[in-house]
């Protein structure tokens, strides 16, 4: 399965991945975290997916908090069976604006 068919799997399962980030202005490393959305960013071209990140390494410190991850640098995505489900966190506005074109949402 592609890293997008992958996120997309755990979010509607509501299933935690653990996936390494290597884009080049953000710190690389291992994170953890539970997948809410993924779009296309119709200006860029980019494929994005907005992850609240619960752990691992991270730019601006305190977790947990939603990052926003573009696909072609996330790799090695495990879908962490042995964790219960999560809850879409709080913060998460399905109906924001910039899902206009959507690959999911949870």
């Amino acid at each position: 399965m592609d890293i997008l068919g992958a996120l997309r799997s755990a979010a509607l399962k509501r299933q935690s991945v653990q996936f390494e980030y290597s884009a080049p202005e953000k710190v690389h490393g291992l994170r953890v975290g539970n997948p809410h959305a993924g779009w296309g960013n119709s200006s860029t071209g980019n494929l994005l997916v907005h992850i609240m990140q619960t752990e691992g390494v991270s730019d601006s410190g305190g977790l947990p908090r939603f990052g926003t991850f573009k696909v072609q640098h996330i790799q090695n995505v495990v879908v962490l069976h042995d964790r219960g489900p999560f809850e879409p966190d709080p913060k998460y506005n399905r109906h924001w604006s910039g899902y206009a074109n959507a690959l999911f949402l949870i």
